[in-house]
């Protein structure tokens, strides 16, 4: 079987993931403990309303209290983002206007907004979902691609990878040969350069006491996980 993009709850109880146990992708709810199937809350493949569930660019996160998951799928013409109750299994269906790919939603820590990486077709943004308001706003609006977005443990500040070098705000349309970590502010938009190296830079996340950060990076030639202080001070491979 494949299985992909597992994303544990909250309270470590249930890992929501993508397989192919039984022939198209879907999605699972197994248990932490014996890794048995709980419930299969998704059937890709099978008809429109899930006619994709982005196998190359995965991305299920939890809510914070534990009760939803959210992740995107292909839907008629576009991407749309799924909101699924984890114990109802009750749906919601968010369409995004002039939004053709959706990928990667990371939930907030205070519950209420959902960032994503948004494809217009043109470009690859970050966007934010508010919960409250139903309102998506554009975080980033530039010709640079961002990915892998997640958030800081207060939920005010996102972390991320670009190709945008030292060209932070700007849109002069010079890119880096290189993906490098950023964070940016909601509060003030200020993006700042977390990396600088040779090397490719990946899947950045912060541990909840705000300490330590999670990233991939193939400064050895393959990919491999590094732990670093949260200002970049001291890093080193966890993996070789």
């Amino acid at each position: 079987n494949y299985n992909i993009a597992p994303s544990i709850s909250p309270n470590g109880g249930k890992i929501a993931i993508l397989s192919n146990k039984d022939g198209p992708m879907s999605i699972y709810l197994i248990s932490a403990d014996n890794g048995k199937i709980i419930k299969k809350i998704v059937t890709g493949e099978r008809n429109s309303e899930y006619e994709e569930l982005h196998i190359l660019k995965p991305g299920i996160t939890w809510s914070p209290d534990g009760n939803h998951i959210a992740f995107s799928a292909k839907s008629g013409n576009s991407d749309v983002l799924y909101i699924i109750n984890a114990s109802t299994y009750k749906r919601e269906k968010i369409e995004l206007p002039n939004i053709e790919g959706v990928f990667r939603p990371s939930w907030s820590p205070k519950g209420d907004k959902i960032a994503f990486i948004g494809n217009n077709g043109k470009s690859s943004d970050i966007y934010i979902y508010d919960r409250l308001t139903k309102e998506i706003s554009a975080v980033t609006n530039d010709w640079y691609s961002e990915d892998h977005v997640s958030w800081f443990p207060d939920g005010d500040k996102l972390i991320f990878i670009s190709d945008r070098g030292d060209n932070l705000n700007g849109r002069d349309g010079y890119f880096d040969n290189q993906l490098d970590i950023y964070s940016l502010s909601l509060g003030t938009q200020n993006i700042i350069r977390l990396t600088d190296t040779p090397y490719n830079e990946s899947y950045p996340v912060i541990s909840s006491d705000n300490e330590t950060i999670a990233y991939i990076s193939d400064q050895s030639g393959i990919n491999n996980i590094y732990l670093t202080d949260n200002n970049f001070l001291k890093s080193y491979p966890i993996t070789n």
